[in-house]
Parts: C-alpha cells; structure tokens; sequence
C-alpha cells in the first residue's frame, strides 16, 4: 500500500513533467495549404506586418510560415514587437530571429525562444537589418483562421499600409507560461513528494 502510494506521487511528477514540454499553437493566421497561387514578397524593402493578441502568458519557442518557392534562399528577419501602432515597431522589439524560408514552397519554421506577457503585439518581417540580406515571399491562398489583418510596408518598415488580402500564413509556438515549472521546481517537487510519503509512513507504523 505505502509502497503503491509512493510509486503514485512520482509517476504523477513524471506524468508533468512530460505534458509541459509539449508545444502549441499560441497564433495562426490560417492554416498550412500547399496550393500557391501567389506570393507577397518580403526584402530590404518590402516588409510585411501582422498583430495579434495573448489572453495569458507564452512561452514562445517557433515562428511559422507558408513562404513560395520564389526565395534566394538567404535569411529574412521575424521580430515581435510591443508597439502601440507600426510606426515605432523598431523601437519595441522585444525579440527577433533570423532565418533562411524554405524555397520549395513548404512551411518553414524558425526557433525563438520568448516570453510575452498578456497583450497585444505586431509580428514584423523584413530583410536588411541585423544582417539579413534574403528576398522571399508569403505565398497566398492559405485556409485562413479568423480575421487576421495584413500590414505592408514598401520603405523599409518606415510607413506602413493595411495589405487588402489576409490569406497569407504565419504562426506561433508555444506553451502557456502557467503550465512551465520554473527551472528546479520538478526535482523539489518530487523530493517534496517523498518527504510526504515518509511522513505517512511513519503515521502508519
């Protein structure tokens, strides 16, 4: 029985252990379709913008995107930034990554490691800064989710302009910060568990 008990508390600290390490989809744009019937391009000039809004904190460890197979195969940049409108963008970043877009026309990913809090933030992608110097595009006609709106920027991220089409693809990975144990609670946790065990065995006796 006691030891029934013990084998109990540590397999439920396993069991939390491994669901917290799973990933998932804090935003989407729309969902991943194969079809291209056109792309938005992305370079030193052309930037594009999307924003969305987080109910809770998030652990953001992936951006994702649908780009064409019209890239050169060198690295764009994704920053996420805290701005209240696009104009100061640049000013509020509060993290970014760089990265080569698949040129086969496949979703591409890119690891970022963040955590953001509650609220609303603009998703920004572009070329020639932090020594990025690709040319890419979103591709068009994805299986839109919602009513993501599109933000276009043809000098560089200085002006911006609404994007008159929302079938493009970008994403957010993650885990709910409220679900991540802080680095070196799981093993207090389990040695919590085992003090707890030994006290109700020396009850028992």
């Amino acid at each position: 029985m006691r030891t029934s008990l013990t084998l109990g508390l540590l397999s439920a600290a396993l069991m939390l252990s491994n669901t917290v390490a799973q990933a998932d989809t804090v935003f989407s744009t729309a969902n991943y379709n194969a079809a291209e019937p056109g792309d938005f391009s992305i370079d030193s000039a052309n930037f594009l913008a999307t924003s969305f809004t987080l109910t809770q904190a998030e652990q953001i460890t992936a951006i994702d995107g649908h780009f064409s197979q019209y890239g050169d195969g060198n690295t764009i940049f994704a920053a996420i930034s805290s701005a209240a409108n696009l104009a100061n963008w640049s000013s509020s970043v509060v993290g970014q990554t760089s990265f080569a877009p698949n040129t086969d026309g496949t979703d591409s990913s890119a690891a970022l490691s963040l955590t953001l809090d509650p609220g609303t933030y603009y998703l920004v992608l572009g070329s020639g800064l932090s020594g990025t110097t690709g040319a890419t595009g979103l591709a068009t006609g994805q299986d839109v989710i919602g009513s993501p709106q599109f933000y276009q920027s043809f000098d560089g991220g200085a002006s911006w302009g609404n994007l008159g089409q929302n079938d493009l693809r970008l994403a957010l990975e993650g885990t709910a910060v409220s679900s991540v144990p802080v680095p070196g609670t799981l093993p207090l946790l389990v040695s919590g568990l085992g003090v707890l065990a030994a006290g109700m065995r020396k009850r028992k006796a």
